[in-house]
């Protein structure tokens, strides 16, 4: 059974997905910032090909610094189908190559705040509030260039990765930090079925619901067939739910 590891054995969560703002301008942040010491090893969550393998300043990667992508296939129990995690702002030159297979939890990287921007080879400057930090991405699919994955544009293909990393069992405490769960919660996809089965059975419910207060009206006689109904749909609402959040 494949066992998901996070990408990182120590660090803490210092900039969520989505809106931000620095230095007074708002924008939309692609993944997770987790702040850990220089040097510290990043591993790969899921087993998976190594699709992009890049050096700090490469065409395409503005921004990321050292950077490594995985593509990783369809784990039966796992995951229902492929994606793509992103690990940027590397130490140095990534010790795997495009094409290589890797395992989950193996070593692909170390902490830095490289960010190569404009071609060069640069670091975040002192004092920009960016120390040392991994930038964790995960993504449905990946733009391609010349054969090699490259982020694309702000928000191309992104998710959310603590809803992804919480599916795989990955979690974060109340400081911040990496927690592996005892068990896997339910993959995105059938977290969402689940939600779209609830939405129906609720409306199914409220007809019941519905056609008892006309009944009602018509007839004043008490009547325990539709009170039954209701109870072994709401039993029923209420088992979706639990298998969607357990």
């Amino acid at each position: 059974m494949t066992i998901a590891f996070p990408p990182l054995a120590s660090g803490r969560l210092s900039s969520p997905y989505g809106p931000r703002e620095r230095h007074g301008v708002w924008r939309h942040h692609n993944g997770l910032d987790i702040s850990a010491p220089e040097g510290t090893e990043i591993t790969a969550v899921l087993p998976g090909v190594v699709v992009a393998s890049t050096e700090n300043g490469a065409p395409h990667f503005g921004g990321y610094g050292h950077t490594v992508m995985i593509e990783h296939p369809a784990i039966e129990g796992l995951t229902s189908r492929s994606w793509i995690t992103l690990y940027a702002h590397q130490l140095r030159q990534p010790p795997v190559s495009e094409g290589q297979q890797v395992s989950a939890g193996q070593l692909i990287g170390w902490v830095d705040s490289t960010n190569g921007r404009n071609g060069e080879a640069t670091r975040f400057q002192r004092g920009s509030g960016s120390g040392p930090h991994l930038h964790f991405e995960v993504k449905s699919s990946a733009r391609r260039v010349g054969g090699r994955a490259i982020p694309g544009n702000p928000g191309e293909n992104n998710v959310d990765p603590r809803p992804w990393l919480s599916s795989l069992g990955i979690v974060f405490d109340s400081h911040g930090r990496f927690q592996r769960l005892e068990t896997a919660q339910p993959s995105p996809e059938s977290a969402q079925l689940a939600g779209q089965r609830s939405v129906v059975l609720t409306a199914e419910i409220l007809a019941i619901a519905e056609r008892v207060r006309s009944n009602r009206s018509v007839d004043s006689r008490p009547s325990r067939g539709p009170a039954i109904a209701i109870g072994v749909a709401a039993v029923a609402l209420v088992g979706i739910a639990a298998v969607g959040h357990r």
